[in-house]
């Protein structure tokens, strides 16, 4: 199995994976927790509206070219995601595990370990799982405690 998730004795969730990329994604920690904070502009059909609406526009530009260029590093992942795997598993690299804290959105990774091969990257994850559900092997519980 690719992925498992597991539950820590304390009641923490966690997943376990293989990494399938050699390098992450720069994901910072993101507050998605808040409201909109613009409120409500109803009908928007005056021309406090019209120029409210110009301004929004104006101020969005930029995250949507952020959000296009995040889509367009996606995609090149995606396009260079079969060679890599065909490479890895023909040159016998090792694959790196990853524990990772499940939390919101983003979930922060608390502990990495290589291994050789397909299949015994797989029993790795298994023990590993087993051994965060177990207790045996004590993880970080908070962001915070990762941080420390």
């Amino acid at each position: 199995m690719a992925r498992m998730m597991t539950t820590a004795p304390a009641g923490t969730s966690y997943s376990v994976t293989r990494r399938w990329l050699p390098w992450r994604r720069k994901a910072k920690d993101l507050d998605m927790t808040g409201d909109f904070p613009g409120g409500d502009f109803g009908g928007a059909d005056d021309l406090l509206g019209v120029v409210l609406v110009v301004v929004l526009v104006l101020l969005l530009l930029p995250i949507l070219a952020f959000a296009l260029v995040v889509a367009l590093e996606v995609m090149l992942l995606l396009l260079l995601l079969p060679f890599y795997v065909v490479a890895r598993m023909v040159l016998g690299v090792h694959w790196e595990i990853e524990v990772r804290l499940r939390t919101g959105l983003i979930w922060p990774v608390v502990h990495t370990e290589k291994v050789p091969g397909w299949g015994e990257s797989g029993l790795r994850i298994n023990e590993l799982a087993t051994e965060i559900r177990d207790g045996r092997v004590v993880m970080p519980a908070t962001v915070e405690e990762l941080r420390s």
